[in-house]
């Protein structure tokens, strides 16, 4: 008599779907284990290792409500843009007569970027501005950052590069960049920000400086 065929599967234990998968690993953790990841994701970011810290804190599950759920929400939080967490405290700085931290905050920013960051191309541009704008300027470096972040079309960043080419004797230039930022400018989510008043100052500024010429 012949014997039913049974799965292997079956036999020897293998969990079936969904059960096998990766899906519900994360729902598996312990409260131990997820306060291990949130320690693990602190210590990624203060590495600078920002996609592997996003990586590990996103989704975290079974932290009962308390300092440890704060910390890992505030964590994510922090680690969907972090460039824009640098950006507020570099701004925070330049209002206390701090630009060299500010600048030295920014370029750390920079260093290792999560690629996706929405507010990535506005802090190369504004770091870009501090490098020309400074005691001793380093146009190589803010250029090479104002044309990265122009690829965004970053309206700051055609600003900046405006005030390269100023600096470098090419004002007709200058003022078409001075031009195109303002153009961008107006799809800005900040429409106040002082630079936009800058470069339209610069602009008005050299047109009537060609009337009297």
């Amino acid at each position: 008599m012949s014997r039913p065929v049974t799965a292997a599967s079956a036999m020897i234990g293998v969990p079936s779907a969904p059960y096998a998968t990766g899906a519900v690993l994360a729902i598996s953790d312990s409260p131990d284990a997820a306060k291990a990841k949130v320690v693990e994701a602190l210590s990624e970011a203060a590495q600078g290792k920002l996609a592997e810290a996003k990586k590990r804190i996103t989704g975290l599950a079974n932290l009962p409500p308390g300092p440890w759920a704060d910390t890992a929400k505030s964590l994510e939080t922090r680690l969907a843009s972090p460039s824009s967490v640098a950006l507020a405290k570099a701004r925070e700085l330049v209002d206390n007569g701090k630009a060299p931290q500010a600048i030295e905050l920014l370029t750390k920013a920079n260093t290792s970027p999560l690629p996706d960051d929405p507010a990535l191309p506005r802090l190369r541009a504004e770091l870009a501005l501090l490098l020309v704008v400074n005691d001793k300027p380093d146009l190589t470096k803010a250029e090479s950052l104002a044309n990265e972040s122009a690829k965004a079309r970053e309206a700051l960043a055609f600003y900046v590069q405006g005030r390269i080419l100023e600096a470098k004797g090419n004002s007709d230039a200058a003022g078409a960049l001075f031009s195109r930022a303002i153009e961008a400018a107006k799809a800005d989510a900040e429409p106040a920000f002082w630079w936009r008043e800058v470069a339209r100052t610069a602009l008005i500024s050299r047109a009537l400086d060609d009337l009297e010429e």
